[in-house]
């Protein structure tokens, strides 16, 4: 069943994948064969970056309970990663806007490799320096990549709406490669036998990990040869002084400081929300009693729902502006986790189909706020101001997660999360409309008052 789920969505998004392009007609002028391959660039390396990730995926929270770890130990694991993604990660981050984003992408490739390699060993403090090291990697994974692209895309003089464009089809690459890990992963456990090699552990759920060590250091090797080194460009950039987003937002206007900080209170209300979905979908699904769940092949029709939610943004974007559709998703994202929570008595299908429902949320929102960051945020302190989002949301998810209430709870409050987010939309949407009509009042009245200087 969950298989057949999985075809079904795969398949609705292979049909407005193929609509999309039937339908889009010829490309515009500034879509040029430099753009074409800045973007594929990009998207290669972006795709390898996330496909470590989500090879992880499916078995993180069952490769901490094969080394003999309970609920309360892994989500305390979990909670270090997202401390030292608070501390360590936003300061790392930071370096990206002075020694170069291509230089810690590859940090990126290579600390993650360390990470999954740490996980092989059933020490507890072995582990906890590999979600040390996950934690950097997260905050750099969204913070590196999408500013190195806004960057060589501003350079090269390609337009605002290109960034859209781009941003759908990373968000869609983001779902496909997670379905391809879902995948890929579920043989490669199955197929494997658990055995341990002096103090390392092998086999089983560790074989995902395996798989995310060759390609973090494959990606490695691509970013090297593909990207182009950008820390010249980045010196040209730099503000005087120690630069700081802080100090940058000083010269900002009112109504950029205001969406800045509009958009931090998305990203925390509703990121802290999935990242606790992370840790809690697993134990969601065993409560429901099923037996030899195939976590792999589960795991890919939520990410196949994700793929589903980009071809979604596309589809909205024709007719509705990228903020009515995040708002739209957050409604539906909010009832989606809601509803498990309520179900007590739920049936294992009738919680992986909300979840479903819930990703596909997520990949509307990744298309829309990776969207609404190139568009927001100042190029000269991106990766500083992106670095600086992912303390709040870190700190929301650690305290998300040292809750010890039950699973169903836990859902009721994620949901109410993503609601604060919805309402910071709305207010983003009405602040905007009022500083439209406040600069159009103002214009008309310096044309009178032009005119009436002229006819005087």
């Amino acid at each position: 069943m969950y298989a057949l789920t999985t075809f079904f969505i795969l398949s609705a998004v292979g049909v407005g994948f193929i609509a999309e392009r039937w339908g889009g007609g010829g490309g515009p002028e500034w879509e040029s064969s430099g753009f074409v391959l800045l973007q594929i660039r990009f998207l290669i390396v972006w795709g390898l970056a996330v496909l470590g990730d989500w090879l992880q995926g499916p078995y993180f929270y069952l490769v901490y309970e094969r080394h003999g770890y309970d609920r309360i130990s892994i989500q305390r694991l979990f909670i270090i990663g997202c401390i030292s993604a608070a501390s360590l990660g936003v300061y790392l981050a930071s370096l990206a806007d002075r020694v170069g984003r291509r230089r810690m992408a590859i940090v990126y490739f290579g600390i993650y490799a360390l990470a999954c390699f740490c996980v092989h060993f059933q020490p507890f403090w072995v582990l906890v320096v590999g979600r040390v090291c996950s934690g950097i990697a997260t905050s750099l994974l969204f913070v590196v990549f999408d500013s190195y692209y806004v960057q060589q895309s501003k350079e090269r003089g390609f337009p605002e709406k290109s960034l859209k464009k781009t941003f759908k089809k990373a968000s869609l690459i983001q779902g496909f490669t997670a379905v391809i890990a879902g995948i890929v992963t579920q043989p490669a456990v199955e197929g494997t036998s658990f055995h341990t090699l002096g103090p390392l552990a092998m086999g089983k759920e560790l074989a995902a990990y395996d798989l995310a060590i060759l390609v973090f250091l494959l990606g490695v090797v691509i970013t090297c040869y593909l990207w182009e080194d950008d820390s010249s460009s980045l010196r040209m950039l730099r503000y005087e002084g120690n630069a700081s987003s802080f100090k940058l937002c000083n010269g900002l206007k009112r109504r950029k400081v205001v969406d800045i900080v509009c958009l931090g209170g998305i990203q925390t209300l509703f990121e802290s929300s999935m990242n606790a979905f992370t840790v809690l979908w697993t134990p969601a699904m065993q409560r429901t009693g099923e037996k030899d769940l195939p976590f792999g092949m589960i795991f890919a029709g939520l990410m196949a729902s994700l793929m589903l939610g980009s071809i979604l943004f596309s589809a909205s974007t024709t007719f509705l502006t990228v903020e009515m559709t995040l708002s739209i998703s957050l409604v539906v994202g909010m009832g989606s986790l809601v509803g498990p929570g309520v179900w007590q008595d739920a049936a294992g299908y009738q919680v992986f189909l909300a979840f479903c429902v819930f990703e596909s949320c997520v990949g509307v929102y990744y298309a829309c706020i990776f969207t609404l960051k190139a568009k927001i945020v100042p190029e000269k302190a991106r990766a500083s101001i992106y670095g600086v989002f992912r303390i709040p949301i870190n700190t929301a998810t650690v305290l998300l997660l040292l809750l010890t209430m039950p699973v169903a709870w836990m859902f009721r409050l994620c949901g109410a999360l993503i609601g604060g987010g919805l309402f910071i939309v709305l207010f983003m949407m009405a602040n905007s409309t009022t500083q439209d009509k406040l600069a159009v009042s103002i214009s008309n009245r310096r044309t009178r008052g032009y005119h009436s200087i002229s006819k005087s």
